[in-house]
């Protein structure tokens, strides 16, 4: 799957309320920048010419509406995954801190900026999007899903069809497949694709894990929080706005050896709210508890080594003394409050690196 759907979708996520501003009146956009069009009546997607009738249409709404119902975006996710990224948007940028961030970000980079201007162009009023998922596995594949106000509805997906081709950034074509017939997305050149299981959810994956994204669909096969993966989420703090999980292995195990976080089994990182900042902790699974000891103290010591360079890569000194470390069975928790003024400082930091 190329970068640019991916970035989409975790765009779009941010972007849905990144901003408390009114939007301005459809009147005054031009044509590139009109919002989709609310149908006064949606259609099933990809269905030709009118709507529906009979049973047919009956058993086609009970469908969605089954589908729709409280259905979280993670459980279809493959469960094969042994990465997974979660984001609600709404939660996330409520924070004041973490909003700063964020729009720091967007103005120097343009990636960020052009997905930005895209949602605003298609969904008007930038809705508020519930929730953005992303699961990774071997040999880079990749699987994505997104629920927010007409997501699932192909009238938003042509505009961004219409407004990206122009400047050669977009790939996935609609195919006018009806929901539950095949994908409504295809990217032609490699063959990845996308579907809506309902009207506010799509889902965009690399065409290796097709057959068990359409299993968790049709609400059969395995979900990822029964997968390899299981675990690792049992102790991840779930309920906050951003969270990520992955397994030490493979090419992350390569990279880590000799570091001091060789010898973890997996990692565990969530962020949320605290007063008037944020609130970090970061956690990996020794394997025993004499390994999560053995792990914790080697941890400790290279901190406190490289505590006083702080201020020389333009992090704030404060946070140094704030850092915690500590061990719960076999696992390592490094926690991390820090105040708005604080993140401020890391956000200077981080965008002039930029």
């Amino acid at each position: 799957m190329r970068r640019g759907a991916l970035c989409l979708g975790l765009l779009l996520g941010f972007t849905g309320a990144c901003k408390d501003e009114t939007p301005a009146p459809a009147s005054t956009k031009t044509e590139a920048e009109a919002p989709a069009e609310e149908p006064s009546e949606p259609k099933e997607e990809g269905e030709r010419g009118g709507s529906k009738s009979g049973l047919a249409g009956l058993t086609s709404q009970m469908i969605d509406e089954v589908r729709q119902g409280a259905r979280d975006p993670i459980l279809l996710l493959p469960s094969s995954a042994y990465l997974l990224v979660s984001l609600e948007p709404g939660r996330l940028l409520d924070n004041r801190a973490i909003a700063d961030l964020w729009e720091a970000l967007t103005d120097k980079e343009e990636d960020l900026r052009k997905g930005e201007q895209l949602a605003e162009a298609c969904l008007g009023a930038l809705e508020t999007f519930e929730r953005v998922v992303v699961a990774g596995g071997h040999d880079d594949r990749t699987a994505m899903a997104i629920h927010g106000k007409r997501l699932g509805d192909a009238e938003t997906w042509r505009c961004f069809e219409r407004i990206s081709s122009r400047t050669g950034d977009w790939d996935l074509k609609l195919t006018g497949t009806e929901r539950g017939e095949g994908p409504q997305l295809l990217d032609t050149d490699d063959g990845d694709r996308g579907y809506f299981p309902d009207k506010d959810t799509a889902i965009i994956l690399s065409k290796e894990l097709d057959a068990e994204v359409v299993a968790r669909i049709d609400g059969k096969g395995t979900a990822i929080t029964e997968g390899p993966l299981a675990a690792t989420l049992d102790r991840t703090e779930t309920d906050r706005p951003l969270w990520f999980v992955g397994l030490i292995e493979g090419q992350l195990q390569r990279d880590l050896a000799d570091g001091p976080f060789d010898g973890f089994k997996d990692f565990s990182f969530s962020m949320g709210s605290a007063d008037d900042g944020i609130a970090l902790t970061l956690s990996g699974d020794g394997g025993t508890d004499a390994d999560a000891t053995r792990l914790l103290a080697e941890l400790e010591k290279q901190f406190n080594d490289l505590k006083g360079m702080l201020p020389m890569l333009g992090l704030p000194a404060s946070i140094g003394e704030k850092i915690e470390f500590k061990r719960e069975g076999s696992e390592v928790l490094i926690t991390l409050d820090m105040t708005r003024h604080e993140v401020e400082q890391l956000t200077e930091a981080v965008v002039t690196k930029l």
